[in-house]
């Protein structure tokens, strides 16, 4: 967790950390963990739940991306 706590903390500024955090947050869990088990119903259904694991992986290489684009283009404020 203490990663987790990291990234987003450098990439907001310090005046709207708490907001954009906790909005962040809200947006992502809701998005990606509240329809993650209706989609992984739904795969096994049509009987390819081998594609979840691709889901999440997916998800996680979608974070690392936006994480480095971001810092390329100096939108981390880890100094602040």
């Amino acid at each position: 967790m203490a990663l987790y706590n990291v990234i987003p903390t450098t990439l907001m500024p310090r005046a709207v950390r708490t907001a954009g955090i906790a909005v962040g947050c809200a947006l992502g869990a809701s998005l990606f963990g509240g329809t993650s088990p209706n989609l992984l119903v739904w795969l096994q259904h049509a009987k390819m739940a081998w594609m979840f694991p691709v889901y999440g992986s997916l998800i996680a290489v979608l974070s690392v991306v936006v994480y480095h684009v971001a810092k390329k283009r100096d939108h981390v404020y880890i100094g602040d």
